[in-house]
């Protein structure tokens, strides 16, 4: 009988989305690593459709432990720039390997996306990975 890895039993997808009206900034809540877990994040991918301006960035944003306490990790997610109508249009798929640590009460990972000028549309972002024992 065939076995499966450790990681394929702990895995996870999750997918956050948001909407913009007027605004140079979206913030999308995506995944809470469990308390006592880490999130091995192996991939990413995405889409935003918005006004014809410019999209400046967007990244993963996630809760890393050091030897002082806690660090912020952003990871600057590299985009391709496309038109789809009236607007503008920025994909991504990333793979990468990074870890977020749930901590002793689970931790958001999230996304973040900057404009250059007040715009409107939508971002949706989906991760992917495995967790662990903390």
């Amino acid at each position: 009988m065939p076995t499966l890895a450790t990681d394929a039993l702990s895995s996870f997808g999750a997918e956050g989305g948001c909407g913009f009206f007027g605004t140079t900034f979206c913030e999308i809540p995506i995944y809470t690593v469990p308390a006592g877990q880490i999130a091995v994040i192996e991939s990413t991918s995405g889409r935003c459709f918005y006004n014809a301006g410019n999209l400046n960035e967007i990244f993963l944003q996630f809760q890393n432990p050091t030897a002082t306490g806690s660090n912020t990790v952003d990871i600057f997610l590299e985009r391709t720039h496309g038109n789809s109508g009236n607007g503008a249009v920025e994909t991504w798929t990333d793979s990468l390997k990074n870890y977020a640590f749930g901590g002793s009460s689970g931790t958001p990972i999230k996304a973040r996306v900057f404009f250059d000028s007040a715009e409107s549309g939508d971002c949706v972002i989906t991760i992917s990975g495995h967790l662990v024992a903390q």
